[in-house]
């Protein structure tokens, strides 16, 4: 079982994880490569599997093994079902682009390691399916792994990328996640400057905001916390919101902040909406408000209500 709370907090920020991550892409590119060609040497096919799975040793001792069990739990999942489409449409292409994935691109690039993987069993080990249905407790660079094994069985020379393109591939891709940190800080710098009302709703402590719905699809990391530029829905006992960018509301954008590690779903401390043209609609009476305008809708109970120039700040308080 695949964890998605996982993707919000993978190191897509760490230079050298990326280097290593795009170093064994392309050995994966160069093994599918020689997987096509019915006329290679499968000794030849083992030896590109062979570096690539060394350079993702490399990187999964490296990360939190929450991160790598994400990555394999994807491919046998997204990954085997992208292998069965193209078998089915007749192609064995895998589609790697030339300067890799974007270093956010977490679960683009599984859609594309995935049939890799599978790809290369086909011309390594022509039993790897009956074994994944009769212990699907293993995975694709698992299976590998022991077909590298018996492929070469130390005879096949070792290959690698030359020593120019590593280093073109590291220190791009240090200079790829070094822009990850600038964006999130840009994109946190240009949601605080968002013209227009702003309305803030705070959780009580100890009582977060738990959600309820969003779109994993457009949600991105600032500095701070979470970017949400679709939808989002929270709510506690004492209320909930709710949030979409629609053609009434096209600039409406939602920041959450966390109470723990976690960026969303160890429960949220605040969130603030943005890009309101107008002053939404408030009511507030025995400790009830009520906020409302395109796109939003938010009510609570043992709640206070207070105005600023262009900001509307809801305060949740433990109940009386």
């Amino acid at each position: 079982m695949v964890n998605e709370a996982d993707a919000f907090l993978y190191p897509t920020d760490n230079g050298e994880l990326l280097g290593l991550r795009r170093l064994e892409s392309e050995a994966l590119r160069r093994a599918v490569a020689a997987a096509d060609d019915k006329n290679t040497d499968p000794k030849n096919i083992a030896g590109w599997a062979r570096r690539a799975l060394e350079y993702r040793r490399k990187r999964f001792a490296a990360m939190e093994a929450a991160f790598a069990a994400y990555e394999r739990g994807n491919e046998l999942n997204e990954g085997l079902a992208t292998y069965v489409q193209l078998a089915a449409l007749g192609t064995t292409t895998m589609d790697f682009p030339v300067a890799e994935f974007p270093a956010t691109a977490i679960r683009d690039r599984i859609y594309v390691t995935g049939p890799a993987l599978a790809r290369i069993l086909d011309r390594l080990s022509s039993g790897w399916q009956a074994s994944l249905e009769a212990d699907d407790k293993q995975t694709l660079d698992g299976i590998l792994e022991e077909a590298v094994a018996t492929r070469l069985a130390g005879k096949a020379p070792a290959v690698d990328l030359a020593p120019g393109e590593i280093a073109k591939i590291r220190s791009i891709a240090l200079a790829d996640a070094a822009a990850v940190v600038k964006s999130r800080a840009e994109r946190r710098k240009a949601f605080d400057a968002q013209s227009g009302w702003r309305v803030v709703v705070r959780a009580a402590e100890g009582k977060p905001l738990w959600v309820k719905g969003f779109d994993p699809l457009n949600v991105a990391v600032v500095d701070g916390g979470l970017l949400h530029v679709r939808m989002l829905q929270l709510g506690n006992d004492a209320g909930e919101l709710q949030a979409i960018r629609e053609a009434r509301a096209p600039r409406l954008e939602m920041l959450t902040e966390a109470v723990a590690a976690h960026p969303l779903f160890n429960g949220v401390r605040s969130v603030t909406i943005v890009g309101f043209s107008e002053k939404p609609q408030i009511e507030s009476k025995d400790r009830h408000v009520a906020v409302t305008a395109p796109g939003f809708t938010a009510k609570f109970k043992n709640a206070t209500l207070t105005e600023k120039p262009n900001e509307v700040i809801v305060q949740l308080e433990t109940a009386k």
